[in-house]
């Protein structure tokens, strides 16, 4: 992890405060130099990724931006469908076999 670095109030120092204008407008550093040797590096701040907040997702690129949700998902459980689809006494019979497994599981059956 990066060192804490010590701040520098430049505002009574004129001449600095035009290279900070600069460095700020054209996001590039300037090198410091005294006497024909490089004594300092003026660089802008990094930019920092917006903090996301919990839960919150990355935004969408490409194909996936244009597409809705459901259209993303659309056909995922295509292979577990049943053609023709089950009638309502068969939705009904399935599902009192399932609770019946289920009760006979738990009851150590």
């Amino acid at each position: 992890m990066a060192r804490e670095l010590a701040p520098v109030d430049i505002t009574t120092i004129p001449g600095l405060q035009q290279l900070v204008d600069d460095v700020r407008a054209t996001g590039k550093p300037r090198r410091l130099r005294h006497g024909g040797e490089d004594v300092a590096v003026l660089m802008p701040p990094a930019q920092r990724a917006p903090r996301r907040t919990r839960g919150s997702r990355p935004p969408a690129t490409g194909r996936a931006k244009a597409l809705s949700i459901a259209q993303q998902t659309a056909g995922m459980l295509q292979h577990y469908r049943k053609v023709p689809p089950p009638t309502p006494q068969e939705e009904k019979d399935a599902f009192a076999r399932a609770v019946a497994a289920q009760v006979a599981e738990s009851l150590g059956g």
